[in-house]
C-alpha cells in the first residue's frame, strides 16, 4: 500500500492569540489530526509549522477557527507551503521568539476578565489544591493586560516572571491534559505570590487574613484591597456611619459609590433587573452595572452610598479573592477606586500608604500591576442595548476594525483624545486599539499616568507613531503635549470627532448622515465653547442659542450661574432678583451684582451646551446649583422625570440655524418639558433631513432622553446609531480624532 505524500505548511495566526490557551489548543488538534510540528509565540502573534498528509492539513486549518479558545479572536490566517520537510517526531510548543519584525497590531492583548466556572469548582473544592486560593486562574480566565510587560505573552514578559513554578504547577504546565497547560500565569498556595495584611503600620502575622477581613469589616472598619488592575477601597455598605467616613477620607462628599454584592440573588433583593442586566453582571467582563432601586426607601444599604439619587452602580465578585472575603463577611461592600477625587486609580503599596494613611488595613501581594485599569462601568439602556460609560478592566484594550481607503492608511497614527475621561488610541491600517479609561487630565498624577499610558501601548504594541492627533482645545494638556512632539500634528474638532467615534465603531461607509453631538464642553471652531452642535456630514447646519459662562470654568461648577446667565437674556435685573428669591437660588447680594456687571459687560465665553443648559435647568428647578462632581444636575435631572408629562416646549429654528427653546421657567414640570423638547427637536431635524442618524456626547448618557429619541426615531423608522462597544462621552473622542482624520486627510 502506498504511503501517502506528506506535506508542510507554515502559519501566522494574528489578533489576540497570546495569553489565551491558543498554543495549547494548536497541539491538541494536531496530535488529534496525527500531525508532527511546532507551534510557538513571535512578537507578531502565533507561528505554526505542520506536517502531514493534505487532507489532515485541511482540516487543521479549519479546526482553528472552530475549536479557538473563547478568549482568543482570530484576524488573520497566513499560510504559506514549505518546500523542506520538518524533523519532528511529533507535536510540540518551542520556546518563543522574540525577533522584533516590522508588523504592526498583528498581535493583541486580551484584556482581565473574571474567574470561570471551572476554577470556581476548584476554588469551592476541599479536594482541589487551588480550594480557597486567591490568585485562582487558568488559560480561560483571570488577569491578562494589567500583567503583561512585553510581548511576547511569556512568563518571563509578565509580572509572574518572578515566581518560580512548584512541581504540581509545573506539571500542570507541561500536561497536554490540563486546562493550565502552558498558562503563563499559573501559581498555586505552595508557589503564590505572597499575601499581606497591614493593620495601620503593623504586620498581620496570622494566616486567616481573610477571615480577619471579614472582622475587621464587620467592626466597621475601613481598608484597601489589591485587585486585578490597582487598588480598591472596601467598607459596609450598609453602615451609614462607616460610609460617610470614607466620604472624609477620599474627600468624595456626594459622587456615588459603586457596591459589590456577594450575589445575584442579593442584587434582585434591592435592585431592579432584567435578564438583560444580569446578563451584563454576569458576563466575563463583570463590569460595574448602573441598575435602579427598587425602594427608595430602601433601609438596607446606607442612605449614603448614593446620596439623592435612585441608582446605584452595582458589581459582582470577579477575582478569588474577592470571594473570600465574602467567605466571611456576608454583606455588599463599597467597592471604590483607590484614589484622590481627580487623581488616577492607585497601582502601588508606596503611593497608596502616602495618601491614604487613615485607612485601618491594607491587602497587598506582590505581583506587579504594569498596566493599571479601573473596573469599567456600563448602562443598560432597554432590554437589549448598553452604553460603556467607563471602558476599563474586561473591555481595554479596545481593539476595532475600521476598514478604510484613506491614503494615509499605512501610517501609524496616535491620537490623544480630550481631557475629560481621557483615553488615547493607535492606528495601523484597518486596526485601531483604545486604551483604558486614564483619567481628567487636571492635575500631575494624571497627566504622568496618560504619558506612562502612551509609553507602555508603544512598546506593547511595537508601535512608534508618524501622525499624532489631538483635540482643538489650545489649554487641554493632551493638546499641549501633542505640540511637543517633533511629529506632524493634526487637530480634530471635538464635536465632529464625536461623531465619527460613531462612524467608526458602526462602519457606516458613506457620509449620507445627520450627526447630534451634544455635550458639555468642546473647543468651537469659531473660539466658543460649543456643546449643541448638529452636522450634516462636516457642515455644522444647526446649533443652540448661545449664552454667557459668567465666571467661565466656574460656571461649569455651579449651575446657578448658568441659571441666572440665561435669565438675564429674558428678564429685567430686578425680574431676575425676584425669580431668584422665589426660586431660592443661593447668591449673596454682592456676588449676584457682580455677576450681572460680568453678563452686561458681555466679556464671559460663550456657550451653545446642551450640558449647561441641563445644569440651568437643574438649578432652576432647586435640585442642584452647585455640583459635587461633574454630570451630577444632569443625573438628578433624570429621577425628576415625569414619564406622564408628553408635551414640549415651543422651539424656533432661524434661517442660519440657530436654534431657541421657548422656556416656561415658572413651569412645574420644567425638567421633564426641557427633555421631551430636546427629543422632539432632535426628532424633527432628523425627519426633515431623511438621514441616517447618529447620536454622540456625553448628553445622550442621560438614558431618559437617549430612550425617548430612540423610540421616536424608530417610528419613522429612521435609521440610529449611537456608541454602545466604546464611551458616548469624551472616553471616545481618540477614536473619532482618527475616523476624521481618515475620512477627510
Amino acid at each position: 500500500m502506498l504511503q501517502k505524500r506528506k506535506e508542510a505548511y507554515q502559519f501566522i495566526i494574528e489578533g489576540q492569540v497570546q495569553g489565551v490557551g491558543f498554543r495549547p489548543s494548536v497541539v491538541r488538534i494536531a496530535k488529534e489530526l496525527n500531525l508532527t510540528g511546532f507551534v510557538r509565540n513571535i512578537v507578531s502573534g502565533v507561528e505554526i509549522q505542520v506536517q502531514g498528509i493534505e487532507k489532515n492539513i485541511n482540516q487543521f486549518e479549519k479546526l482553528l477557527l472552530k475549536k479557538k479558545p473563547k478568549l482568543s479572536k482570530i484576524n488573520k490566517i497566513s499560510k504559506i507551503k514549505l518546500k523542506t520537510s520538518l524533523k519532528f517526531i511529533d507535536f510540540q510548543i518551542l520556546q518563543s521568539s522574540s525577533e522584533i519584525n516590522n508588523s504592526v497590531f498583528s498581535n493583541l492583548i486580551p484584556p482581565d476578565v473574571k474567574i470561570c466556572d471551572d476554577c470556581l469548582k476548584e476554588f469551592s473544592s476541599p479536594k482541589s489544591r487551588f480550594f480557597n486560593y486567591f490568585l485562582t486562574s487558568c488559560t480561560n480566565c483571570g488577569a491578562r493586560f494589567s500583567l503583561i510587560n512585553l510581548l511576547p505573552y511569556d512568563r518571563k514578559n509578565s509580572a509572574m516572571s518572578k515566581f518560580q513554578l512548584c512541581k504540581n504547577c509545573k506539571n500542570d504546565f507541561d500536561n497536554l491534559e490540563n486546562k493550565r497547560f502552558h498558562h503563563q500565569l499559573i501559581s498555586c498556595p505552595d508557589c503564590t505570590p505572597k499575601l499581606r495584611l497591614l493593620l495601620q503600620d503593623k504586620l498581620y502575622s496570622k494566616t486567616d487574613v481573610f477571615q480577619k477581613i471579614g472582622e475587621l469589616l464587620n467592626n466597621k472598619k475601613i481598608g484597601a484591597v489589591k485587585g486585578i488592575g490597582g487598588f480598591n477601597l472596601i467598607c459596609d455598605a450598609t453602615s451609614d456611619e462607616v460610609v460617610l467616613r470614607l466620604r472624609k477620607i477620599k474627600n468624595r462628599y456626594k459622587k456615588p459609590f459603586a457596591v459589590m454584592f456577594p450575589n445575584i440573588q442579593t442584587v434582585k433583593k434591592i435592585l431592579k433587573t432584567s435578564e438583560f442586566d444580569e446578563k451584563i453582571l454576569n458576563s466575563q467582563e463583570a463590569p460595574i452595572v448602573i441598575l435602579e432601586l427598587k425602594n427608595l426607601k430602601q433601609q438596607f444599604l446606607s442612605k449614603f452610598v448614593a446620596p439623592d439619587l435612585n441608582r446605584i452602580g452595582a458589581i459582582l465578585s470577579y477575582s478569588a479573592h474577592h470571594l473570600l472575603i465574602f467567605k466571611y463577611f456576608a454583606k455588599p461592600i463599597i467597592f471604590t477606586s483607590a484614589n484622590l477625587s481627580g487623581e488616577p486609580l492607585i497601582d502601588n503599596f508606596e503611593e497608596l500608604k502616602s495618601k491614604f494613611n487613615e485607612l485601618d488595613f491594607i491587602l497587598d501581594f506582590d505581583r506587579d500591576i504594569f498596566n493599571s485599569v479601573d473596573d469599567s462601568l456600563v448602562l443598560p439602556l432597554n432590554s437589549s442595548e448598553k452604553l460603556i460609560l467607563r471602558l476599563g478592566r474586561g473591555f481595554a484594550p479596545k481593539v476595532l476594525k475600521y476598514p478604510n481607503n484613506s491614503k494615509n492608511r499605512d501610517k501609524k497614527i496616535l491620537a490623544v483624545g480630550g481631557h475629560q475621561k481621557n483615553s488615547i488610541a493607535l492606528f495601523y491600517q484597518d486596526t485601531i486599539i483604545l486604551s483604558q479609561f486614564i483619567g481628567d487630565l487636571e492635575n500631575y498624577s494624571t497627566f504622568q499616568r496618560f504619558e506612562k499610558t502612551i509609553s507602555n501601548f508603544k512598546k506593547l504594541f511595537n508601535f512608534e507613531p508618524e501622525i499624532i492627533l489631538s483635540d482643538k482645545h489650545p489649554k487641554y494638556l493632551s493638546t499641549q503635549w501633542a505640540e511637543s512632539i517633533n511629529l506632524p500634528i493634526f487637530q480634530i474638532q471635538h464635536h465632529l470627532a464625536h461623531i465619527y467615534s460613531v462612524v467608526v465603531e458602526h462602519n457606516l461607509t458613506n457620509n449620507n448622515f445627520i450627526g447630534f453631538a451634544f455635550d458639555g464642553t468642546g473647543f468651537g471652531e469659531d473660539k466658543t465653547i460649543w456643546g449643541g452642535e448638529i452636522f450634516d456630514k462636516n457642515k455644522r447646519i444647526y446649533y443652540f442659542k448661545t449664552f454667557q459662562l459668567l465666571g467661565g470654568e466656574k460656571a461649569v461648577k455651579e449651575p446657578k450661574r448658568v441659571a441666572i446667565a440665561i435669565l438675564f437674556e429674558y428678564f429685567s435685573f430686578d425680574e431676575v432678583v425676584k425669580i431668584v428669591k422665589d426660586k431660592q437660588i443661593p447668591f449673596s447680594k454682592k456676588e449676584f451684582e457682580l455677576l450681572y456687571k460680568i453678563w452686561q459687560k458681555n466679556i464671559s465665553v460663550k456657550t451653545s451646551s446642551v450640558g449647561r443648559l441641563f445644569d440651568a435647568i437643574a438649578s432652576l428647578s432647586g435640585i442642584c446649583h452647585i455640583q459635587n462632581y461633574e454630570g451630577e444636575a444632569g443625573t438628578l435631572t433624570e429621577i425628576f422625570y415625569n414619564p406622564e408629562i408628553k408635551d414640549n416646549f415651543n422651539f424656533k429654528i432661524d434661517k442660519n440655524g440657530k436654534i431657541e427653546i421657548l422656556f416656561d421657567f415658572f413651569d412645574k414640570d420644567l425638567i421633564s418639558r426641557f427633555i421631551n423638547t430636546i427629543a422632539e427637536i432632535i426628532f424633527q431635524i432628523a425627519k426633515k433631513h431623511k438621514k441616517t442618524v447618529i447620536l454622540s456626547g456625553g448628553v445622550f448618557q442621560n438614558k431618559t432622553l437617549l430612550n425617548l429619541i430612540l423610540e421616536k426615531l424608530k417610528q419613522e423608522n429612521i435609521k440610529t446609531y449611537f456608541n454602545s462597544e466604546i464611551p458616548i462621552n469624551d472616553g471616545g473622542l481618540a477614536v473619532g480624532q482618527i475616523g476624521y482624520f481618515l475620512n477627510n486627510f
